[in-house]
């Protein structure tokens, strides 16, 4: 099993990173120089190495929901790829590039794997950060304006007050982004802070459609199961309509660019467009 410990796994997962560069440095190396050093104990090492990377990553797949025979297939071709070379190096015999090449394939793809995982760790470690802050603050109403709608439905703005450094003359003040939330950041430029509720009448009275193929500077709604809105950003680039990249903030921390299913939010989003220019809200005196 991979560690449990988040701090562990995030270890694990740049141990095996490693791994996977030191042997697609390896194979890198046999292209150039074929018939460089072929001490028996190297090609012992590389193919050793090959298979712990297999074992350990084919661990982290399984743990991953991954299903068994696709974690097999994949571990069997890197470590018989690997020993595939060592046999060759270690018989004297000639190296054929294809064989190399698909040495350098699929460990990169094992490297690549690492990194995804690493990544994506990263990430659900902010989030679980960002959330702890909750329960240090509280958010309180701004009297002095409101936020209209297209239809010119009011909307509460709020700001938030942080109960650690409330009072505290020599704390100083929190960087513009811990000003807002996630929907304040989308639909207030980052000044105010918005409830979830708010968004929905949003969505309504500002003309917004949902779209299936998303593009820049639309907008991404992230839901909870039982449908009510948890997290919202908008599309930054979107690679021939299929590989979009979401910007959104976390909470009350920073800002991410973020493939739309890597962040703490949940699975269920969708996008919206509307015909508006820019998804800002009007901010009137209130």
């Amino acid at each position: 099993m991979t560690p449990s410990n988040p701090a562990w796994l995030q270890f694990y997962l740049l141990f095996c990173l490693a791994l996977g560069v030191l042997l697609c440095g390896r194979c890198l190396l046999l292209l150039v120089n074929p018939a460089g050093n072929r001490g028996r104990y190297g090609e012992l090492l590389a193919s050793l190495t090959a298979l712990v990377l297999a074992f350990l990553l084919g661990f982290e797949a399984l743990a991953s929901g991954i299903p068994w025979i696709v974690v097999g297939s994949c571990g069997i071709l890197l470590a018989a790829a690997h020993l595939r070379l060592a046999f060759l190096r270690a018989r004297q015999l000639p190296l054929s590039r294809p064989a190399v090449w698909m040495a350098v394939a699929v460990t990169m793809t094992a490297a690549a794997w690492s990194f995804e995982r690493l990544y994506l760790g990263h990430l659900k470690l902010e989030g679980e950060r960002i959330n702890s802050l909750a329960h240090f603050g509280n958010l309180e109403p701004v009297p002095r304006c409101v936020a209209v709608t297209d239809r010119g439905r009011k909307m509460v703005l709020f700001h938030w007050v942080n109960y650690l450094t409330q009072g505290a003359d020599d704390v100083p003040a929190a960087p513009e982004d811990g000003q807002t939330n996630c929907h304040g950041w989308v639909f207030t430029r980052g000044e105010y802070l918005l409830r979830e509720e708010e968004v929905e009448q949003i969505l309504r009275d500002n003309g917004y459609e949902p779209c299936k193929t998303p593009r820049a500077g639309d907008l991404i709604v992230y839901r909870n199961p039982d449908g009510t809105i948890s997290h919202t950003g908008v599309v930054q680039m979107s690679f021939l309509g299929r590989v979009p990249l979401i910007e959104s903030k976390w909470g009350m921390g920073a800002r991410f660019m973020h493939p739309p299913e890597v962040q703490p939010y949940g699975s269920h989003y969708t996008y919206y467009r509307s015909a508006r220019q820019g998804h800002a809200l009007v901010i009137r005196a209130g």
